[in-house]
């Protein structure tokens, strides 16, 4: 599987929801956020949301995905056609190529445990 769905619900609310994907470049998960249910965040900031082509082989996402500053290293890529592509500003050795996805690690069965990140 190269995508897992998740979701973040508050009480009966589903907060938001997408898809996660393995980054070989960054050594974890990154969250693709598809719906919300605000658009801004608790400090009024525009939520980014992504466009997902229905394809879960080879899914194409827009626009690309950019980790958030405080993240740790910068990671900037396009989802297009099962391959990631990411950008020469990406601090990792995996800047400016073009590579497959990779399938979702496993740890316990089917579960892997999500980075911490802010709504």
């Amino acid at each position: 599987m190269k995508l897992k769905p998740y979701t973040i619900d508050r009480g009966e609310v589903t907060e938001e929801s997408g898809y996660q994907f393995w980054c070989r470049g960054c050594d974890t998960v990154h969250v693709l956020r598809t719906n919300a249910a605000t658009i801004t965040d608790a400090a009024g900031a525009h939520k980014l949301m992504h466009t997902h082509d229905g394809n879960f082989e080879q899914p194409t996402f827009s626009p690309s995905y950019q980790t958030e500053p405080d993240a740790g290293k910068r990671c900037q890529l396009f989802i297009s056609e099962g391959k990631l592509k990411y950008q020469w500003n990406c601090e990792h050795e995996l800047a400016g190529q073009e590579v497959d996805m990779d399938h979702m690690p496993t740890t316990q069965g089917e579960r892997i445990a999500l980075r911490p990140f802010s709504l």
